[in-house]
């Protein structure tokens, strides 16, 4: 959750307090009310405070769990190309953890017209899955 944070700040160059300033404004819902009951000294360091919002947010076993669950039901919408419908798997894949498991779940989830020809082009990586199914969407 903080990694497009993350990028942004290392981007702008900002430093710990600018980044404790910026995330203590951009927090909302949920994660606001989580911040507004915090010790003063989490909410002035930016290591302490970035690691609690990494605890709270984004290592639990049911956020796992729940990723895990839309990785097996995600399939590709009848609008949704192929890149967007690759690289939304990827990302939970990386989530998930389930790395060599990736390109059997994005053939899986390909819409059937699509998968067929990927199939038949026996890709051995990713990288060729998109291929196939861009030149499927060609077709």
């Amino acid at each position: 959750m903080l990694c497009h944070f993350e990028k942004y700040t290392a981007y702008r160059g900002s430093s710990d307090a600018d980044k404790l300033h910026l995330l203590a404004l951009l927090l909302r819902d949920a994660a606001g009310n989580w911040y507004d009951g915090l010790d003063e000294n989490i909410k002035t360091d930016w290591t302490t405070l970035r690691e609690a919002f990494n605890q709270r947010f984004e290592d639990t076993e049911v956020l796992r769990w729940r990723r895990s669950q839309e990785l097996h039901q995600h399939v590709q919408g009848q609008t949704e190309s192929a890149d967007d419908y690759i690289a939304a798997i990827r990302k939970l894949t990386r989530s998930v953890g389930v790395g060599e498991l990736e390109r059997y779940v994005i053939q899986r989830g390909l819409r059937p017209e699509l998968r067929k020809s990927v199939i038949l082009a026996q890709p051995t990586s990713v990288d060729e899955i998109l291929t196939a199914a861009r030149l499927a969407e060609a077709a």
